[in-house]
């Protein structure tokens, strides 16, 4: 597989300002290493991993956003917003129907 199309660290802190904006809470990035470190864990899947779908790396942006916790609030939201921009960026839409097939 060629490298995808990574979601940069700005866009997904103005993701998180919208969902915040639009769902309330509390807005701020906590810790920028801790959001340094959840995006380069798909980078690391793909780069040192035989095989990686796109799904795997998909699932790395979630598993980072949402464990790391680098945001003062809503890291579960950013952390599916990611995926969903990350996804489809790469020519594949998430939907309920293929949450299995992933």
């Amino acid at each position: 597989m060629k490298e995808p199309r990574w979601v940069p660290d700005q866009a997904v802190i103005a993701i998180h300002d919208e969902l915040i904006a639009e769902h309330e809470g509390d807005s701020g990035l906590r810790d920028p290493g801790l959001l340094a470190a959840s995006l380069a864990r798909p980078k690391n899947v793909f780069t040192y991993t035989d095989n990686a779908t796109l799904c795997d790396l998909a699932a790395a942006y979630a598993f980072g956003l949402a464990k790391n916790h680098a945001f003062v609030d809503g890291n579960k939201r950013i952390a599916l917003a990611v995926i969903d921009v990350f996804l489809p960026s790469t020519a594949r839409r998430l939907t309920p129907n293929s949450w299995n097939r992933c």
